[in-house]
C-alpha cells in the first residue's frame, strides 16, 4: 500500500467518525427516537484513494468499537464501550481532535480491533456491525 501521510489518516478518521454519527442521526430523524430498533446491524466500506483517485492496495485496516448507542430520556446518546471506558476524549463529533485521541488510546491500551486486509480493488469492509461510534485506522501500509 503506498504510504497515506499521518494527517490524512487523522482526517479520514475524522470523516469515518462523523459519518457514523450522521448515518445514525439521519437513520433515527425518519423515525422518532423511541423507534430505533437497536437489533439492527450496519456495515462500513471503505474506499482508499489517492489525491488523484488512484486505488490504493494492499494494507490493514483495523476497526475499533469505541461506542454503542443508547436513547437518555428519549435522545441519542453514545456511551464508551469497555475497551474504551478509560478514555476521556469527549464524544462529540465535531471535535477535530477526537479521532487522533481515540487512535492514541488505542494505541497506547494496545487494544484489540478487528483487522482486514485491503483489497487489489482499494477497499475493505465491516459487516454485521451494532449501532454506534467506530474507529478504523491504517495499521499496515
Amino acid at each position: 500500500m503506498k504510504h497515506i501521510n499521518s494527517w490524512i489518516g487523522k482526517t479520514l478518521a475524522f470523516v469515518l467518525c462523523v459519518s457514523m454519527l450522521a448515518g445514525v442521526a439521519a437513520a433515527a430523524s425518519a423515525a422518532s427516537n423511541s423507534e430505533i430498533d437497536f437489533s439492527q446491524t450496519g456495515s462500513i466500506t471503505l474506499s482508499l484513494e489517492t489525491g488523484d483517485g488512484s486505488l490504493v492496495s494492499g494494507g490493514t485496516v483495523t476497526l475499533y468499537a469505541v461506542a454503542t448507542l443508547y436513547l437518555d430520556d428519549g435522545d441519542m446518546a453514545y456511551a464508551y464501550t469497555e475497551a474504551f471506558s478509560g478514555c476521556e476524549a469527549t464524544l462529540d463529533a465535531s471535535d477535530t481532535s477526537l479521532p487522533a485521541a481515540l487512535a492514541a488510546y488505542a494505541a497506547a491500551g494496545a487494544l484489540a480491533g478487528t483487522s482486514a486486509q485491503v483489497s487489489d480493488l482499494g477497499t475493505v469492509c465491516f459487516e454485521d456491525l451494532a449501532l454506534g461510534l467506530y474507529l478504523l485506522v491504517q495499521t499496515e501500509a
